[in-house]
This record gives structure tokens, sequence and C-alpha cells, in this order.
């Protein structure tokens, strides 16, 4: 949930501040740091569907 709305802000940021007419080189840090934390979501999503698979059966998590 961290995640989310670390994304959610910094997203916003970075909207508003393209905006008011910030430069794309002075917004890029930003961006960097908002792709890591979508791929340390994307990667706890991962994971998650790793185990969830390990504790069902194929038909029960086809079913999903």
């Amino acid at each position: 949930m961290e995640n989310v709305k670390k994304s959610a802000k910094l997203r916003k940021e970075i909207v508003q501040g393209s905006r008011k007419g910030v430069a794309a080189e002075t917004l890029a840090k930003e961006v960097d740091v908002l792709a890591a934390v979508k791929a340390d979501a994307t990667k706890v999503q991962l994971r998650c569907i790793e185990q969830t698979r390990k504790v069902l059966r194929p038909e029960q998590f086809d079913y999903l």
C-alpha cells in the first residue's frame, strides 16, 4: 500500500511539474524514482502470484 501512495504522489508531482513547464531533464530524477517504485510493486505482485500458485491446485489457479 505504501508503494501505491508513493507512486501516486510522485506521478502527481511529475504531472504538475510538467504542466508548470518544468523541463523534462529536471523531472528525470522523479521519473526514475517512480519507475523504481513501480518495479518494486511489480516484484511484490509476482512473488504473491508465485506463492499463490504453490498453494492452489492447477484448476484453482486457472480459475483465478
